[in-house]
């Protein structure tokens, strides 16, 4: 198998930092290209180069997004840190925008970050958008999109909401097994494995009992 170059957009999160050390890891990828809008300081920078961009302003950045061949995204904020018309931005044009970008940029594969619930009929903002950004990447023409939607995340969040740390507290004693919380670890192990496997369609779903399969 020929070596990979990725191109990772929100290395900065908590699920971002665990797919970039995975990726890292991984003999398969030769380079990985961040895109972010600062660079990061990173205690192991082997294999990454940083590209700095104005997501406001991506169409000054296609160069940018050249040199890829597998994409993926962990882009994403809260209603509550950046507000309504924020997390709309952030979490639907700005993915969205990426996603075109890396296709343009020669980038044929392309791994999306969702949320468990993603509907875009949900009345419920999150999962709307969520929904509606699942349902226009699969519009996308690349040779395939697999977008992973896990449950609770089990990280240690520099910015946490208190009910977010009282459900991973809990989840911590009664979810052993993970059946709907995920560390961010794991969520990482199996998005960066089912990207070097093939697959039958050109786009796929992985609801969290299928995450939780393709990390064992």
């Amino acid at each position: 198998m020929s070596l990979k170059n990725a191109l990772l957009v929100g290395a900065s999160g908590e699920t971002g930092q665990e797919v970039l050390k995975q990726l890292q890891l991984s003999p398969q990828f030769a380079k990985i290209i961040l895109i972010g809008r600062r660079n990061l300081d990173l205690s192991d920078a082997s294999k990454v180069e940083q590209r700095v961009i104005d997501f406001d302003d991506i169409d000054s950045h296609s160069e940018a997004f050249q040199g890829a061949d597998i994409g993926f995204c962990c882009l994403g904020t809260t209603r509550g840190k950046a507000g309504k018309e924020g997390f709309i931005k952030v979490d639907r044009d700005y993915v969205l925008n990426s996603a075109q970008k890396a296709l343009a940029g020669g980038c044929r594969d392309f791994h999306l970050v969702s949320s468990q619930g993603a509907n875009a009929s949900s009345m419920f903002l999150y999962t709307q958008i969520k929904g509606q950004v699942d349902e226009a990447l699969q519009g996308i023409d690349f040779h395939r999109v697999s977008i992973y939607r896990p449950g609770l995340l089990m990280c240690d969040r520099t910015e946490s909401r208190w009910g977010e740390r009282i459900a991973r507290s809990i989840s911590s004693v009664v979810d052993k097994s993970h059946r709907f919380s995920i560390p961010t670890t794991v969520l990482a192990q199996a998005i960066v494995a089912n990207s070097l496997h093939p697959i039958d369609q050109k786009s796929e779903i992985l609801e969290h009992a299928d995450i939780t399969k393709k990390a064992k």
